[in-house]
């Protein structure tokens, strides 16, 4: 359901989903993969943070790693917040979002 609306009400019916979100993996050549080794797919957790958020949700990763799920909120235009305790993959996740920075201030 791309419908916010349709989709709360269905759930609220006690129904569930009968589709899944299909999303490959990434692969060690994919030129998403960033050097973490459980990185998730971008595509993945952009749908997940739209299937399971509205504008303005705060959204929490608790185990930030790589920061793909913050790319992905920021990309989305969702606050976040991210946990991360080992200082490589916080090194990791600033240089994915100054990434995305940069490349939103381009005309």
């Amino acid at each position: 359901y791309a419908d916010p609306v349709a989709r709360r009400m269905h759930l609220e019916n006690g129904k569930h989903y009968t589709n899944i979100i299909a999303v490959p993996s990434l692969r060690g050549s994919s030129l998403e993969k960033c050097g973490h080794p459980t990185q998730k797919p971008l595509k993945l957790i952009k749908d997940l943070i739209q299937a399971s958020t509205e504008a303005g949700d705060v959204v929490l990763d608790p185990f930030l790693g790589s920061g793909t799920t913050a790319v992905a909120a920021e990309f989305l235009g969702r606050p976040w917040v991210g946990i991360e305790n080992n200082s490589a993959y916080c090194r990791m996740a600033r240089a994915r979002l100054a990434r995305l920075r940069a490349e939103n201030r381009r005309p």
